[in-house]
């Protein structure tokens, strides 16, 4: 499984921004979906605080999406989906304080830098990747997306 820190990616992530939090959000959703379709591993990514009009638990095809709520910060949502994991998990971030915490529960941390730079690069294989097939939680995502514009 592999566990990603949504806010602290975003903030690694050459032309994406904390400035703009909601774009950024967007963005690295559509990347690891893209990428999760390739490489078919099981996905969360969780960030920081509640959004008004969202459910704290979304599914964008396959990849679970989670914002930390009830006073939790994000990183304490990224140590419980470790806990709650089973298996091996893999935690992407480049804070501190969160890889040691996740690393006593016996995951492993790969950089937000080093995933960032994944997510841009071309893949070895030269069979086209599977496109994420749209589910009922894409079509309430994006119906809520285009009803706030």
């Amino acid at each position: 499984m592999l566990v990603i820190d949504g806010h602290n990616l975003i903030g690694r992530t050459k032309g994406l921004g904390l400035d703009r939090e909601e774009e950024g959000r967007d963005r690295i959703i559509g990347l690891v979906a893209a990428l999760k379709a390739h490489k078919g591993e099981r996905v969360v990514v969780v960030f920081d605080g509640n959004r008004p009009h969202t459910q704290p638990v979304q599914s964008i095809g396959s990849v679970r999406i989670v914002y930390s709520s009830g006073g939790d910060s994000g990183d304490d949502e990224v140590v419980k989906q470790v806990r709650s994991g089973g298996g091996a998990v893999t935690v992407v971030t480049s804070d501190r304080q969160l890889c040691a915490r996740v690393k006593e529960l016996g995951a492993s941390v790969l950089s937000s830098n080093e995933f960032a730079s994944r997510l841009k690069r071309p893949s070895k294989d030269k069979s086209t990747p599977a496109k994420p097939q749209p589910d009922e939680s894409d079509t309430a995502y994006w119906l809520d997306k285009f009803e706030k514009s």
